[in-house]
């Protein structure tokens, strides 16, 4: 291993993905120790008080939440340059892989709850499916910054958001919630001690995901990309979604593009071919199916 990395943690910061920009641009400007730019960063809070989601949206961070950055540069990823476009499921993917491990040991009927429930939207929710509903758990930010990757994931474990979106229905999508509150609803025995904010599950939880999170990304063959894929597709809940609201490119001619944003009845992704099958009006109505690119999509609304 010719890396390092290099663990920060914090009780309270503005953004985890701002702190370790400016920790890699220190680094640029500081060309003393030229081993800092192979090194890897990871920045854990507790607390953000201006953090980010995708769109540059604010994403609440209220404290008892897991929130990390880190830094992967781009001459270590092993990841091919077709299936950049996926980075974002393929990371989720990884982290719902190792969260659901990470909880396997901990409380088997925990678990069960969380394997029959937990399952990811393209491109970066993380999201809990209860009673024809769904909750959102957390997210995947993934930036580009002076030759690195940026893997941001913030996931609501102690937190108390639902009340909190209670009282600030605006301010959201659609309806957030923390681990803690999910389970609580389930009304299991013994399982309350768990709830009291404690940095060490946290600590634990989020070494636990960057390990894999790193780990796949920079072995992430064609053999370990098609694992990735078979055990996204058991927990892809994408193509269950109706009446859904995107925007893509539309390539009229080789010299004409345009922006189109309408609603579809369903979105397939087939990320094998890297393409979705948007379905406009009946599902039963193959005839209706287009093919859309996945770099051809600017985003998506639920």
């Amino acid at each position: 291993m010719d890396f390092r990395i290099k663990k920060i943690q914090l009780e309270q910061i503005d953004s985890t993905q701002n702190y370790l920009k400016q920790i890699i641009l220190d680094d640029k400007f500081n060309q003393e120790n030229k081993n800092n730019l192979k090194n890897i960063k990871v920045v854990i809070a507790y607390e953000q008080l201006k953090g980010r989601g995708s769109n540059n949206r604010h994403w609440i961070s209220l404290k008892g939440g897991l929130y990390l950055s880190f830094n992967i540069p781009f001459f270590k990823l092993k990841l091919q340059k077709k299936y950049f476009n996926l980075i974002s499921i393929i990371v989720g993917t990884i982290v719902i892989f190792s969260f659901l491990r990470f909880f396997k040991n901990f409380y088997i009927n925990f678990y069960d709850i969380l394997k029959k429930n937990l399952r990811i939207i393209f491109p970066n929710d993380l999201v809990l499916l209860d009673d024809n509903k769904i909750y959102k758990l957390g997210g995947i930010l993934i930036e580009n910054f002076k030759d690195n990757l940026i893997i941001g994931i913030g996931i609501n474990i102690f937190n108390e958001i639902e009340s909190y979106f209670i009282q600030n229905k605006d301010s959201f999508d659609h309806f957030p919630i923390s681990l803690k509150e999910f389970i609580l609803k389930k009304n299991l025995n013994d399982i309350n001690t768990f709830f009291k904010f404690d940095t060490k599950l946290i600590n634990n939880l989020s070494t636990f995901i960057f390990n894999f999170v790193i780990f796949y990304l920079l072995n992430l063959d064609d053999e370990l990309f098609e694992k990735v894929m078979n055990y996204l597709y058991a927990f892809d809940y994408t193509p269950y979604l109706r009446n859904i609201k995107i925007k893509y490119i539309k390539i009229a001619d080789a010299n004409f593009n345009e922006e189109v944003q309408e609603t579809v009845e369903r979105i397939i992704p087939d990320y094998k071919y890297l393409i979705f099958k948007i379905v406009k009006k009946n599902i039963d109505q193959i005839n209706q199916i287009d093919l859309i690119n996945f770099s051809q999509i600017r985003r998506i609304f639920y």
